[in-house]
């Protein structure tokens, strides 16, 4: 009788417990992103950094985390969850914003990495290279000419 009671509750929480975690990530999730239209971007990294070390394969927690990482000027994490996106994703934007978070870090060659990976899509205008503020810094380096190519060739493609 014992056997077959362990064995019901072993079979219960071997059903169910997935099922709760999903639900409470559910949950967090919820409250991240209320937390990030609350502008408690702060509040937001928490939660989402605890979820994406549950989900790391999930696009949206990094991105959630991305982007508060960002409104706190935590650039270097921004970077690294921007990357987490791009892998993710066979969007362009994402390693774009990679690319302006390591600049914003102070990460230069890692920022010409994923400018030049963002320009030789042919995805990202490229109007948003040289008008974006982030930048600005890097338009005096010669490699930001690289770019600049990059990008008119692929956009001529």
């Amino acid at each position: 009788m014992m056997r077959l009671l362990r064995a019901s509750v072993a079979v219960f929480f071997l059903c169910v417990a997935p099922a709760s975690r999903a639900t409470a990530q559910q949950a967090d999730a919820s409250v991240a992103d209320s937390l990030m239209t609350a502008k408690d971007f702060a509040g937001a990294s928490k939660v989402y950094e605890r979820l994406v070390a549950q989900s790391p394969k999930e696009f949206a927690l990094w991105r959630g985390l991305a982007f508060a990482s960002y409104q706190t000027k935590n650039y270097s994490r921004a970077a690294e969850a921007f990357e987490h996106v791009a892998e993710l994703t066979s969007a362009a934007q994402p390693l774009f914003n990679a690319g302006v978070a390591h600049a914003l870090a102070g990460h230069d060659d890692a920022a010409f990495v994923y400018l030049n990976k963002a320009a030789a899509t042919g995805k990202v205008p490229l109007d948003r290279f040289r008008s974006d503020a982030d930048l600005e810094r890097l338009r005096k380096d010669k490699r930001f000419d690289e770019v600049i190519a990059a990008a008119q060739k692929a956009a001529s493609q």
